[in-house]
C-alpha cells in the first residue's frame, strides 16, 4: 500500500491539476479514514480525485 500523505506531497500542483485520478478500493474492504483524507486533501489543492468501490463507476467517472 502506498503511504497516500507522502502521495500527496509528492504531487506537482501546476503538472497535474488536468489529471483526473479515480481511487479504486480492495473489494470487501470499504472506505477507511486514511482514503477520504487522501481523496479530501487532493480535492482541497484543486485535484480532481474520487473514490470508488467498484470499477464501473470509476470508468463511466473517468470518460465523462
Amino acid at each position: 500500500m502506498v503511504d497516500l500523505y507522502l502521495k500527496i506531497l509528492s504531487y506537482d500542483q501546476h503538472a497535474l491539476q488536468c489529471l483526473n485520478e479515480a481511487v479504486l478500493l480492495t473489494p470487501g474492504k470499504g472506505f477507511s479514514e486514511g482514503v477520504e483524507f487522501y481523496e479530501a486533501t487532493c480535492r482541497s489543492r484543486g485535484f480532481n480525485v474520487r473514490v470508488f468501490s467498484d470499477d464501473v463507476s470509476a470508468l463511466e467517472w473517468l470518460a465523462a
